[in-house]
C-alpha cells in the first residue's frame, strides 16, 4: 500500500501532463550530472545515550539533476546514489538512494497542479531539520517517503485556494519491522471580501497508521479573519480546533487554539510577524488524565538582501509528535531558531543554522508519563566556489539532547569536508 501511494502521486502528475496539448512547446532540457565526495568524523554514529561510538566516514555520491520545462509545465527529477564507508564500524557500510521529484503544470481556469516527492532508501540515520529526533536510530535499511499533490488557484487581487493531499511512509523503521503511514488531505482557502476585510478557511484530516501502536484519525479545522491597516500591515484573529481519535485504548483528546497577531512588511524582502494566543487540550471518555493548557506566542523576522538572508523566529505553544524517531505524542513546547546565509565574497559563502527546543510530553506514548526534552542543534558551513564546476566545503555540526528519559538522550558532533563537481548541459 505504501509503495502504491507513492506511485499514485507520480501517475497523477504524468497523466495530467499527457492530457495537455502543448507539452512540447518551447521545450527546454537541462541535465546536471555531479559527483560528491566527502569525509567526516562523527563522535556518536548511533545517536547513543551512553557508550557512544565514534568513527571516520567516507561517502561517494554520483547524481543527476534533470530539469525539463515548456510553456505550460516544468518537471525536475534529482537522483543520487550514495556509497558510505565506515573505517571501524564496517557493518554500517551501505549503499543509499535518494530521489526528489518536483513538477507543476498550468490547468484551465487559472488552476495549477504541483507535485513534490522525496524518497530515501538508506541505512544511515537522517536528521530532520527542526524535528524532535532522527528518522532511524537503528542499524538497518529503511524506506522513507514524503509526497504532496496540490491543486492551486489564484484569484487576482482577491485570494487563493489550494486543495491537496500529503503522504508519508516510513518502512522498516525498527528491528520489529514496524511501519508507519501518514495521510493528510487538506483545504486552504483565503479570500478578501473587501479591500480591508478577508477570511481564511483551513480544513483537513490527519491520519496515522502504525504497526506498533494505536492508529488515529484527527480532523482539523481553522477560521481566520484578516483586517488590513494599510498596504504593509495586516491584523489577524484565528481560531482552530482538532479532535484526536485513537482506534485502541489510547485516550482521545481535543485541542482548541485561539490567537491574534499582526504581520508587517518593511519592504518586499523584509518583514515581521508576531502573535499571542491561548490553547487548551481536553482529555475525553473519562481517561482520568489531566488536561493541558497554556499561553502561546510567536515572533518571526526575515530579511533578504543581495548579500545575505536572515531568519529569526521564536514560538511557544503545542505540537503533536507522532512521525519521528520517538512518537511521544502531544507536547507543550517552545522553540528558538536562527538561519543565516551570507556571501562573504562572490566565491565564498557562510551558512549558519541553529535552534533550541524545549518539550514537555505530559502523557508520552498515550501513557500517564511525563517526559521532558531539551534539544539544541547548531551547524556552520563555509562553501567555496572554486570554479564554474567545482565546489568545496567545510562544515561543523553539534546536536545535544537532555531528557528525563535517558534512552532519548544523545550528544553528537561532526566535522566534514566536501568536494563536489557538477556541470550543466542544456538543450
Amino acid at each position: 500500500m505504501m509503495r502504491k501511494t507513492g506511485l499514485i502521486i507520480l501517475l497523477i502528475s504524468i497523466t495530467t501532463f499527457l492530457s495537455t496539448g502543448r507539452l512540447l512547446a518551447e521545450l527546454s532540457i537541462t541535465a546536471t550530472p555531479r559527483i560528491t565526495a566527502d569525509g567526516y568524523y562523527d563522535d556518536n554514529i548511533y545517536f547513543a545515550s551512553k557508550d557512544a561510538i565514534s568513527d571516520f566516514v567516507t561517502r561517494v555520491a554520483p547524481g543527476l539533476d534533470t530539469s525539463i520545462s515548456a510553456q505550460t509545465w516544468d518537471l525536475d527529477v534529482d537522483y543520487e546514489i550514495q556509497q558510505v564507508f565506515y573505517y571501524h564500524e564496517s557493518a554500517r557500510n551501505s549503499l543509499n538512494h535518494f530521489l526528489d521529484l518536483d513538477g507543476s503544470i498550468d490547468l484551465p481556469d487559472g488552476w495549477k497542479l504541483a507535485v513534490e516527492d522525496s524518497f530515501i532508501h538508506s541505512k544511515d540515520p537522517v536528521q530532520i531539520s527542526r524535528s524532535i529526533g532522527a528518522i532511524s536510530y537503528e542499524n538497518l535499511k529503511y524506506d522513507y517517503n514524503e509526497g504532496v499533490v496540490r491543486f492551486h488557484r489564484s484569484f487576482p487581487n482577491k485570494g487563493t485556494m489550494e486543495v491537496g493531499y500529503r503522504n508519508m511512509f516510513f518502512k522498516n523503521r525498527s528491528s520489529l519491522v514496524a511501519d508507519t503511514v501518514n495521510h493528510f488531505p487538506y483545504l486552504d482557502f483565503r479570500y478578501w471580501l473587501r479591500p480591508q476585510y478577508g477570511i481564511g478557511i483551513e480544513g483537513g484530516v490527519n491520519v496515522g497508521l502504525f504497526d506498533y501502536s494505536d492508529d488515529f484519525s484527527e480532523p482539523r479545522g481553522a477560521l481566520t479573519l484578516f483586517y488590513r491597516l494599510g498596504l504593509d500591515t495586516t491584523l489577524n484573529v484565528r481560531s482552530a480546533v482538532s479532535s484526536m481519535n485513537f482506534s485502541g485504548t489510547t485516550p482521545d483528546y481535543d485541542i482548541y487554539d485561539f490567537n491574534a497577531g499582526v504581520t508587517h512588511a518593511f519592504s518586499e524582502t523584509a518583514g515581521l510577524k508576531v502573535g499571542v494566543g491561548y490553547y487548551f487540550q481536553t482529555r475525553l471518555h473519562g481517561s482520568g488524565l489531566d488536561n493541558y493548557d497554556g499561553i502561546s506566542y510567536q515572533a518571526r523576522f526575515y530579511q533578504e538582501t543581495g548579500r545575505y538572508s536572515l531568519k529569526i523566529e521564536a514560538s511557544k505553544g503545542y505540537d503533536e509528535v507522532y512521525f519521528d524517531g520517538e512518537d511521544l505524542g502531544f507536547s507543550s513546547c517552545y522553540v528558538i531558531g536562527l538561519d543565516l546565509d551570507y556571501a562573504i565574497t562572490s566565491s565564498l559563502e557562510l551558512a549558519i543554522e541553529s535552534s533550541y527546543r524545549d518539550d514537555t510530553f505530559p502523557f508520552a506514548g498515550g501513557l500517564d508519563e511525563k517526559i521532558k526534552e531539551r534539544t539544541w542543534d547548531v551547524s556552520m558551513e563555509v562553501y567555496w566556489h572554486l570554479n564554474r564546476w567545482l565546489d568545496a566545503g567545510i562544515s561543523l555540526s553539534h546536536w545535544d539532547r537532555d531528557a528525563s528519559e535517558t534512552d532519548y538522550e544523545y550528544l553528537d558532533n561532526r566535522a566534514m569536508f566536501t568536494l563536489r563537481f557538477a556541470r550543466a548541459f542544456t538543450w
